[in-house]
């Protein structure tokens, strides 16, 4: 028998099938050419991670930031949104795709230089 919890066990999307996984936008060109760099660079996540319950979260004592991508096929933006409204977060929403730090990084950069405003950075 095997755990879900085994760190040996990995999960990934088939580089073949990884453009109709939902991750990019309904708009093929949204990202801009940058796809095969997003199936290049892809690293397997283990099942465990999915499983394992967290010893504390960060987001509970420390500010956070979220982008939020309203086209996302991955994670419904509503989502996304309620657990960034969870943790308190400063939200900036884009009309983008699961890569939207790929297809739309304004909105990402914007959201970095929020956060370093506010630590003082």
């Amino acid at each position: 028998m095997i755990s879900v919890t085994d760190s040996r066990i990995r999960s990934w999307v088939k580089r073949n099938e990884n453009g109709s996984s939902g991750a990019y936008s309904s708009r093929p060109s949204a990202c801009n050419g940058s796809r095969w760099l997003i199936v290049a660079g892809q690293r397997p996540i283990t099942l465990s991670a999915n499983a394992t319950p967290t010893a504390g979260a960060a987001w509970r004592a420390l500010p956070s930031w979220a982008v939020v991508g309203t086209d996302d096929l991955v994670i419904p933006a509503s989502t996304q949104r309620s657990m960034a409204e969870r943790a308190g977060s400063k939200i900036f929403e884009v009309a983008a795709s699961h890569v939207s730090m790929v297809s739309h990084p304004e909105a990402t950069v914007s959201a970095i230089l929020a956060a370093a405003e506010h630590v003082g950075g």
